[in-house]
């Protein structure tokens, strides 16, 4: 087997994993991996919405859902900690992999951040379609509603959880558990156009408040005027 860290001798069949990251550039390192992911799903998405004459949809719903759960986590997390620091909530971010709770902090952090305009009642309306994805999701992940950091979200890993009980679809095995392909790619484009924009908008404001901060602490808090 050929290595396969190193180069291929062809600039266009590299990946150059580092040449979109940055020292010290958190949310948009984490936006970059994000990003990755959720292409990841639209490509798969699209090539069985070209081609699934061979049933192919069937196991890679599992790539795809993994992915585009994780990219929703990876946006989130990025989220919450630029809104964490605008509203003075430390310099941090939730852990674990429970996408409804890490969209709770966001959408909470939104609301005490943002004034009551015409553009905030427009990005309330942009979420909806995740609120009702993971609303969705959450039905068959963890229908009890009990709080867990993970919340069984390695279901697209592995087909039964760390205490070995079976995940949703194996449980319903004796009948067909539907995923549509055409829709998950229609909310993948919605995610598309929200999320990363919304990284990049607050990572904006983020980055002039520190460097407000920064002002005020060499100049003593004095401003001119």
């Amino acid at each position: 087997m050929r290595k396969i860290f190193t180069t291929s001798g062809d600039v266009d069949r590299n990946a150059y994993v580092n040449w979109r990251i940055k020292r010290r550039e958190h949310f948009q390192n984490l936006k970059v991996i994000s990003d990755g992911y959720l292409l990841a799903a639209e490509i798969l998405a699209q090539k069985c919405l070209e081609d699934n004459s061979d049933k192919k949809a069937d196991i890679l719903a599992f790539p795809m859902l993994f992915n585009l759960n994780q990219a929703l986590e990876g946006y989130l997390k990025a989220l919450s900690w630029e809104l964490n620091i605008l509203c003075e909530k430390g310099n941090k971010f939730i852990g674990g992999h429970d996408i409804k709770q890490l969209y709770g902090e966001f959408r909470a952090r939104v609301l005490e951040n943002e004034e009551r305009t015409e553009n905030f009642r427009t990005l309330l309306d942009e979420l909806k379609p995740i609120e009702k994805y993971i609303d969705e999701l959450y039905e068959h992940v963890n229908p009890n509603g009990v709080q867990n950091r993970n919340a069984n979200m390695d279901f697209a890993r592995y087909p039964f959880d760390t205490d070995w009980k079976e995940h949703f679809y194996v449980e319903k095995s004796y009948e067909n558990f539907l995923f549509s392909i055409k829709a998950f790619h229609e909310f993948i484009l919605e995610v598309k156009d929200v999320l990363p924009r919304l990284v990049d908008y607050y990572d904006e404001r983020v980055q002039e408040k520190l460097t407000l901060k920064q002002e005020n602490k060499e100049t003593g808090g004095i401003t001119n005027g």
